[in-house]
């Protein structure tokens, strides 16, 4: 919620509000979609983690690092491709199930909310709004907290 007289910036401008709303103007949601990573789980390090290892096993070191710099924000078949390139021979096929497996294995472990988020869901849901998490680069079932699936 946003506190009385308090304003939300849009990333559209609002006819003679100069791209402002109030909350008393604001159209209530139906939904709110949240983006899933960094905002209800921070997956990058833990993803790109099992990635430098599996990388490495194949010859080529990289560290967690690394495989951020490179790869982050790229599709998966992009970073195939780019490991592909520089050892200069495909993956094994194994490689890609092994570690998605192995990147699964390491989110039921260690996956967690981000600091605040549980709180924030709750607020969310008792102000009677629906909620659904946003996936881009994952499946839902592949994030799940505490080893709960999302809400």
């Amino acid at each position: 919620m946003v506190a009385p007289g308090r304003h939300i910036r849009l990333d559209s401008e609002l006819p003679g509000n100069g791209g402002f709303m109030t909350e008393a103007t604001a159209a209530r949601p139906e939904l709110i979609v949240f983006d899933c990573d960094g905002v209800l789980v921070d997956s990058e390090p833990i993803a790109n983690r099992v990635m430098a290892e599996a990388v490495t096993a194949l010859g080529w070191p990289l560290t967690t690092e690394d495989c951020i710099v490179r790869f982050k924000g790229h599709h998966f078949d992009t970073v195939i491709a780019a490991v592909e390139a520089r050892l200069g021979r495909p993956v094994p096929g194994v490689w890609v199930p092994d570690l998605r497996a192995a990147t699964g294995a390491a989110f039921e472990r260690e996956l967690q909310p981000v600091p605040g988020v549980v709180e924030a869901l709750d607020a969310v849901a008792e102000n009677g709004h629906a909620r659904r998490p946003g996936f881009r680069s994952c499946r839902p079932e592949e994030i799940r907290p505490g080893g709960r699936k999302p809400s």
